[in-house]
């Protein structure tokens, strides 16, 4: 294990880590909300799956989408909120523990399960923004993209992370049970 400078300096990184997660967490809903509230619907619909909008939609309409479009980001912000949980120990000198375990563990599947989210949003936003459109003008979206896989894979990666780090954890309390 590091002692001296490299512990403080991973101390000071794990600090620095969990404030830019803290405020990560709790800006990005209100970015995403802003993003769908202030502009152009049809123009941000454009930039989310790649297809511009036919028709006009009702304000509605935006007001549902912009809550859809919302689930991804929380889910993003809970998954923060863990990594800003297990960063905080580490910032305190807590390494091999079960909570910084627990929280990598909830931190991988939030970020998988936004990801996910993130997989399907374009063709719910589609839906519902098309609801109300004329004959010929609905349209069915399917976007499928690496940002989303590759968040699937990370969030995979960091709840098994999570996993060993819990492995790691129980042996330590065990050997310290033992000396």
């Amino acid at each position: 294990m590091r002692r001296g400078g490299a512990d403080a300096g991973l101390r000071r990184l794990s600090g620095r880590l969990a404030s830019a997660a803290l405020v990560l967490a709790l800006i990005l809903p209100l970015l995403v909300l802003w993003f769908w509230l202030a502009g152009d619907p049809a123009g941000q619909f454009e930039r989310v799956a790649g297809v511009r909008l036919a028709h006009v939609p009702e304000p509605w309409q935006v007001g549902v989408a912009a809550l859809l479009a919302l689930l991804p980001s929380l889910v993003l912000s809970t998954a923060l909120l863990a990594a800003w949980r297990c960063f905080r120990g580490f910032a305190r000198g807590s390494y091999l523990t079960r909570e910084a375990a627990a929280a990598l563990r909830r931190m991988g599947l939030r970020v998988a399960l936004a990801a996910g989210l993130g997989l399907v949003m374009p063709t719910v936003l589609g839906l519902v923004l098309a609801a109300n459109a004329g004959p010929g003008q609905h349209q069915l979206v399917i976007s499928l993209g690496s940002d989303q896989a590759l968040g699937m894979l990370i969030g995979g990666m960091v709840w098994a992370i999570g996993e060993v780090l819990e492995r790691a954890a129980m042996l330590a309390d065990d050997h310290a049970q033992i000396v």
